[in-house]
This record gives structure tokens, C-alpha cells and sequence, in this order.
């Protein structure tokens, strides 16, 4: 959104049935969305490329801990990939 005159730059839509479970820049501008997969966001375009992936389940888990709904999945970045699990995979994405 223009801060300047409210006008709708652009938009793009993830799907965030299980919540967003990082977000990270993978440089001055791209934006790295975990949820519901991976996602490229690039800042000034709203343009970028996505990995969807299962990230949680609706099925109840229970632990000694409590309830549990989802699955939540962190990245591992290095200086040329990211490593990204799912729930039915792990990938290694090059930067």
C-alpha cells in the first residue's frame, strides 16, 4: 500500500490454515514466507515464486505437553540453501 495516498500497490494471497511459521529476508528485496510451504515475496512487485507444502494436519495430537493441531516447521538457512521439512518431506531449495 502507497503510505502516501492509501492506493493499493499490489497483493498476493498465501494460504495460512496452520499460521505463518517464519518470515525472513532473503535479501534487500525478497521476503521469505513459511506457510503453508515456503514463498519469495518480492517487496516492490508482490511477485515470487512458491513451494506449497502440508505444514500442520486438523487431526488432534496429544502429548505430555497438551494438545497440539499443527506442525510447526522451521528453515535452516547457509549461504546457499534453504532447508525446508514439511510434513511429508524435506527439501534443500537453492538460494
Amino acid at each position: 500500500m502507497n503510505l502516501k495516498n492509501g492506493e493499493i500497490i499490489w497483493n498476493r494471497k498465501l494460504n495460512r490454515d496452520f499460521g505463518w511459521n517464519d518470515v525472513f529476508y532473503a535479501n534487500d528485496s525478497t521476503l521469505m514466507v513459511v506457510a503453508s510451504g515456503l514463498h519469495a515475496i518480492n517487496l516492490k512487485t508482490g511477485k515470487g515464486w512458491d513451494y506449497d507444502a502440508e505444514t500442520g494436519g486438523k487431526k488432534l495430537i496429544m502429548s505430555n505437553e497438551g494438545s497440539v493441531y499443527g506442525l510447526v516447521l522451521n528453515t535452516i538457512r547457509d549461504s546457499s540453501n534453504i532447508y525446508f521439512a514439511s510434513k511429508e518431506q524435506l527439501a534443500k531449495i537453492d538460494k
